[in-house]
């Protein structure tokens, strides 16, 4: 398996944009997000700090925690095609978990460690469940 790609939605900062406009595509050397407002944005490992999942009432959804400069900080996706659960799955048996492992650098750890503590807080407040 080298890509999987979902339809789905997606709330990007403040934003909120509706199933199916939001593409999510992933390989092992980079995830996509094609949402209308932002057009397509590429993350390289070293710019994902997480992926994991957040319970809500109906659904799961995938918070994306990263330091990419060209998208907000809050990322969150969801489908109702396919369950978040199957999506994470999905992702790790791509290989690009273990590609964002391998991808912390001095340059970036910094970086990294500010969205993690902010990722933390989040936690704390019950809203995250890891995998």
């Amino acid at each position: 398996m080298n890509n999987t790609v979902f339809a789905g939605a997606a709330k990007i900062g403040f934003t909120k944009v509706g199933y199916p406009l939001v593409t999510l595509k992933v390989t092992k050397d980079q995830l996509e997000i094609d949402a209308p407002f932002y057009g397509n944005v590429v993350f390289l490992p070293k710019d994902i700090v997480s992926i994991e999942l957040i319970p809500a009432l109906f659904r799961k959804s995938i918070k994306i925690t990263h330091i990419h400069k060209d998208m907000p900080s809050m990322l969150i996706y969801w489908s109702l095609e396919e369950s978040s659960e199957s999506i994470v799955r999905k992702i790790n048996e791509i290989g690009l978990m273990e590609q964002i492992e391998h991808a912390i650098t001095d340059d970036n750890r910094k970086a990294r460690q500010r969205a993690f503590d902010e990722n933390r807080r989040f936690k704390k407040r019950g809203r995250i469940s890891k995998i």
